[in-house]
């Protein structure tokens, strides 16, 4: 049995509670250690987050700062605009196996 170590459970602080009691429940069950590396984001990460592989233009088109534009960069969110994620709510987090061997390609997994 797998418990959340402190980083996780620093990362929940601010995540809806019922997500909460679905990740403490999963670590329980889970035959795969976790943590929890993504959690509720700010506006300006929802914004860092929604520039990648947009252009200016497409930035200003939905209210973000073209200085968050990254058009070089891989898309990393597929929202309709940029505070529609669920983790600018708190109703989403991401999870990476434990012990993390993070490549840029690996898949996160995501609760929400």
């Amino acid at each position: 049995m797998y418990k959340l170590g402190s980083r996780s459970l620093n990362n929940l602080r601010d995540v809806d509670a019922n997500l909460v009691k679905v990740v403490k429940r999963a670590i329980e069950i889970s035959k795969q250690d976790f943590t929890v590396i993504e959690e509720k984001r700010s506006k300006e990460q929802c914004f860092i987050n929604y520039g990648k592989g947009r252009t200016p233009n497409e930035c200003v088109k939905k209210g973000v700062d073209p200085k968050y534009a990254r058009p070089n960069e891989k898309k990393v969110t597929w929202v309709s605009t940029p505070l529609a994620s669920k983790h600018a709510t708190g109703r989403a987090v991401d999870i990476y196996p434990y012990p993390i061997n993070r490549k840029d390609n690996d898949p996160k997994i995501r609760c929400n």
